[in-house]
């Protein structure tokens, strides 16, 4: 039996990567604070086996398209060049700069940022014994507050805002004054909340989200729901779909479209009346680990999530003050083993809803697991 004795050794050895190849002078600053601080730190094309791998992930800007995005975030997950040390206790630190939204933040989280570190979390998942971790700062941040938020212990996600630390929790979503009578019983919002029912369009439609959501709303007054999918009305969503409508008045349309296809989209609502609300439940699942990821992957996974609610808005008939509703996943937020390209999907919505809510759009999300 070999006797075991105490050692100190330099705090690392971390590599500084720029995967995408763009980010070359922030990580070349971070490397050098990082290295200032003690630790031993070096500039590399590649994570070697031992090195902590800290790689800082692009800054596409608000001006890039959402084929660009995928691209963007297909190049890092498809290509892991970058990274040697994938055995039991190797780590990586994810390094974005306006990657997340915290409360105060004025500006919506980066979409290709958002999506490619919630996949790259689910390396931890994949690869039992790897620790990943995600620092966020602002968008003028400086490299030594992501030093900084990669030095604190045991938290794997973490924002840091004008010095200030601030980690991710789950808490109760509970908000003040939400009241929605007067004092003589009335509803103020019913008025509203009708006529947001007079056209309903839902994709991902003869799923089992959308027929449950379709019935929701025919119960509750809707008079006319789009449903859209690729399938069109197979057998089970009509047996769905004509109890429904023996009990409503609502009249219930099911379109077989790709609604990643502007023309389909398009001549699905032609002659339609405006859209009043939209719910997008369309989801393009894939079960896929990390290591198996293959270039194009992520823009198959996304496409319907993300491009297929953008071409919505552009082609179809959506009322100007149309209620959005959007359904995510938790997985965005901590996935699951083969849940890279799920996670990233959801991510990328989550992005792009709050840039719609920021430019004035009536939009909120559903999380499910």
């Amino acid at each position: 039996r070999t006797p075991g004795r105490h050692r100190w050794r330099p705090h690392g050895p971390l590599a500084v990567v720029d995967p995408s190849g763009v980010a070359g002078d922030f990580a070349d600053a971070l490397a050098a604070v990082a290295d200032a601080y003690g630790a031993t730190t070096r500039r590399a094309d590649r994570a070697e086996a031992g090195e902590t791998a800290v790689l800082v992930l692009p800054t596409p800007g608000p001006e890039q398209d959402v084929a660009g995005a995928f691209a963007t975030v297909d190049a890092l997950l498809a290509d892991r060049s970058w990274w040697a040390g994938e055995g039991p206790g190797a780590e990586v630190w994810v390094v974005t700069r306006g990657g997340v939204a915290v409360d105060g933040d004025t500006d919506p989280a980066d979409p290709v940022q958002a999506a490619a570190a919630a996949a790259l979390r689910a390396l931890a998942s994949d690869l039992p014994g790897i620790l990943v971790r995600h620092v966020d700062v602002d968008g003028d941040g400086a490299p030594a507050d992501a030093v900084a938020g990669l030095h604190v212990a045991r938290e794997p996600q973490v924002a840091v805002r004008d010095g200030v630390i601030l980690v991710r929790r789950l808490v109760p979503d509970v908000e003040e004054g939400a009241a929605v009578s007067d004092r003589d019983g009335a509803d103020p919002a019913a008025a509203d909340r009708a006529a947001r029912l007079d056209h309903v369009a839902i994709t991902g439609g003869t799923g089992f989200i959308g027929l449950q959501t379709a019935a929701h709303l025919a119960a509750r007054g809707a008079r006319r729901i789009t449903l859209l999918s690729r399938s069109g009305e197979t057998d089970a969503a009509r047996r769905s779909l004509a109890r429904v409508r023996r009990r409503t008045e609502a009249r219930i349309d099911v379109r077989a479209c790709d609604i990643t296809d502007v023309a389909a989209v398009a001549a699905a609502f032609d002659g339609a009346p405006p859209v009043t609300t939209v719910v997008h439940t369309a989801v393009g699942y894939a079960d896929v680990p990390s290591a198996e990821i293959a270039p194009g992957a992520f823009a198959a996974a996304a496409a319907a999530k993300v491009g297929g609610l953008e071409t919505l808005l552009a082609a179809a008939p959506v009322a100007a003050d149309a209620r959005i509703v959007a359904c995510s996943s938790l997985a965005a937020i901590l996935p699951g083993r083969g849940q890279a390209l799920y996670a990233g999907a959801n991510a990328m919505q989550d992005a792009l809803v709050a840039r719609l809510r920021a430019g004035g759009r009536d939009k909120s999300e559903a999380k499910r697991s």
